[in-house]
């Protein structure tokens, strides 16, 4: 996710707009490295004692990543797997890959368009223009800027934990509530409250750190809680 917002950040110094674009297949397109059999998936007929011999590589692989990665002619930086650096006379465009997801943020807007079509030629990828989500992560471009936000996903919590109609509040968390181990009891159904706390902690990585000492403390509680949470 840090890699994705530094794309962001770059497309907000530079004041250019972050272009977006989707692999169909993405990992399908990938050769592989060593045969590799699997057994047929349950409904497939298969004459008795035979196996599938793989052509491609596929979703679920262990070297699936690392071969779809492989099949990129840029350079990726040292630090991780994107973004990856192009560079045209003194201009610099960066492509960050997740899985099937494609961003381009260019200084020369010529060699944004060279990057997005050799991707369609070699890829086929489709073109989606000017980035407005991606990996759940929203984004508004304009001239005065970029704004990162997880509306849909923040509604989409409200809505399933019954707070869609809630009052909001000035501060994430009130500092006189001390909550104890020792005050709490075993909740019979703990799938809701885990997926809540999961939401929130993804909410709290990408979009709204102002959240995370909150989080972190409502999380300390996966297996009871008192409803004071």
């Amino acid at each position: 996710m840090s890699s994705l917002r530094s794309l962001f950040v770059l497309a907000a110094i530079w004041l250019v707009l972050v272009r977006q674009g989707d692999v169909p297949n993405a990992y399908l397109q990938a050769g592989l490295d060593k045969p590799i059999y699997m057994r047929p998936p349950r409904g497939m007929q298969l004459e008795e004692g035979k196996v599938l011999l793989l052509k491609k590589s596929l979703y679920g692989l262990k070297q699936s990543g690392k071969l779809w990665n492989a099949k990129h002619w840029l350079q990726p930086q040292s630090s991780g797997p994107m973004p990856y650096f192009r560079h045209s006379g003194n201009k610099l465009t960066v492509l960050g890959f997740y899985v099937d997801d494609v961003l381009i943020v260019s200084q020369d807007p010529a060699d944004a368009n060279r990057s997005m079509e050799q991707l369609k030629t070699k890829f086929n990828v489709k073109d989606f223009g000017v980035a407005s989500k991606c990996l759940g992560l929203c984004d508004s471009q304009d001239d005065r800027g970029i704004f990162l936000h997880q509306q849909p996903h923040l509604d989409e919590l409200l809505e399933r934990t019954g707070l869609a109609n809630c009052r909001p509040a000035r501060t994430p968390m009130d500092t006189s509530i001390s909550i104890d181990e020792k005050d709490t009891a075993p909740f019979h159904d703990s799938q809701p409250m885990r997926e809540t706390k999961g939401s929130l902690l993804w909410l709290s990585i990408c979009t709204r750190p102002d959240i995370t000492v909150a989080v972190n403390s409502f999380a300390r509680f996966q297996r009871v809680y008192t409803g004071r949470e």
